[in-house]
């Protein structure tokens, strides 16, 4: 992949945006969809993009725990993944 690309550096500047929005009542309801889409980059991007999505979702599980709460499992399936594909190679 060509990390010089425009699509990447605007994708990696979109993460960057959303990464830098303050994480506060105006932004509590879109919390979950913002949720799930973090998780789909996380899931589907590269490192850089997926890096910055890990900061995402940490600040909005930090910040919106109790709204989040029913949606830690993805989260914890896919570090859980992560670390089984460690340990195989």
């Amino acid at each position: 992949p060509d990390v010089s690309a425009p699509v990447h550096k605007l994708r990696r500047t979109t993460l960057e945006i959303l990464n830098r929005l303050p994480n506060n009542d105006i932004l509590k309801p879109h919390a979950v969809e913002l949720l799930h889409t973090a998780m789909q980059v996380l899931n589907n991007d590269y490192e850089e993009c997926a890096l910055i999505t890990l900061r995402i979702i940490f600040d909005l599980h930090k910040n919106y725990r109790p709204t989040l709460e029913s949606h830690v499992q993805p989260f914890l399936d896919f570090v859980h993944s992560v670390y089984g594909n460690l340990q195989k190679s």
